[in-house]
C-alpha cells in the first residue's frame, strides 16, 4: 500500500482556519439567528412578524409553514398561541 499523500498547504490552512477552535461560535450563531431566523425570505412565502414571533406561510396553496423565530416564555406563550 502506498503512503498517504500529503495534504496540500492551501487545504491545511483552510482546515485550520475553520476548525472549531478558531470559529467564534457565539458570533456565528448570532449571525445565523439574524440572517435566517429573523429575516426569512424566499419565493412563494409570506412572512408574518409580531412582537414575539416570526412566522413563514406559503403564499399559495402549497409550501412550508412554520415559526422561524420566537421570544416566547412562560409569561407570554399562551397569549401568543391563542392570538
Amino acid at each position: 500500500m502506498p503512503p498517504p499523500r500529503p495534504i496540500p498547504k492551501s487545504v491545511a490552512l483552510r482546515t485550520r482556519f475553520w476548525s472549531a477552535r478558531t470559529v467564534n461560535r457565539p458570533a456565528v450563531l448570532a449571525a445565523f439567528d439574524d440572517q435566517v431566523r429573523r429575516r426569512p425570505q424566499g419565493p412563494g412565502v409570506r412572512v408574518e412578524r409580531d412582537d414575539d414571533v416570526i412566522r413563514v406561510r406559503p403564499a399559495g396553496a402549497d409550501g412550508w409553514a412554520g415559526v422561524t423565530w420566537s421570544d416566547l416564555d412562560d409569561t407570554n406563550a399562551d397569549a401568543v398561541i391563542a392570538a
